[in-house]
């Protein structure tokens, strides 16, 4: 995780793949809050209908 080795071709790479965590983590942050609304607020009696 050294930024000094290769500033042209791997900088790049790494700021793609910084910007493809920051999504996926808020993705996932997202999809888990949506996952825990559903389960409290249509699961309450027998398993989630579809999901």
């Amino acid at each position: 995780m050294t930024m000094s080795s290769g500033t042209k071709s791997s900088g790049y790479k790494g700021k793609w793949l910084k910007w493809l965590g920051v999504y996926l983590a808020i993705g996932g942050v997202i999809y888990l809050i949506l996952y825990f609304l559903v389960l409290n607020h249509g699961g309450g009696g027998g398993g989630g209908a579809g999901y």
